[in-house]
């Protein structure tokens, strides 16, 4: 009679099967809620722009320039994996367009 116990505990677990890996050595990672303002400028079909100096994200590469930075440190970025961490958060891979298709051409030229 005492050694017996009632337990009626529910879990949930939310758990994600693989693991999420650097691709190239100029990738970053990233981490947002998937329902936020970056994951709408991330995720449109239109291009995302990313400001390295200030770390800032916009879909509008002028709303990025300064009249005190260079437009060098501006670039269009692009998503090259996902995975979901959480309630609606996510660690997203990003590297810069320029980057991706130097790489993209470079594995295009050695395949073909």
């Amino acid at each position: 009679m005492f050694n017996t116990t009632n337990t009626t505990n529910t879990v949930k677990i939310n758990a994600c099967n693989g693991g999420i890996y650097k691709t190239y050595k100029e990738s970053w990672f990233i981490r947002f809620n998937f329902k936020s303002i970056l994951s709408d400028k991330l995720f449109r079909k239109e291009k995302c722009f990313y400001n390295v100096r200030t770390n800032k994200f916009a879909i509008d590469e002028y709303e990025l320039k300064c009249s005190s930075y260079d437009d060098k440190n501006i670039y269009e970025v692009v998503v090259l994996q996902m995975i979901i961490c959480g309630e609606d958060e996510v660690i997203a891979e990003l590297i810069t367009k320029d980057d991706f298709d130097k790489k993209f051409a470079k594995e295009g030229e050695s395949n073909g």
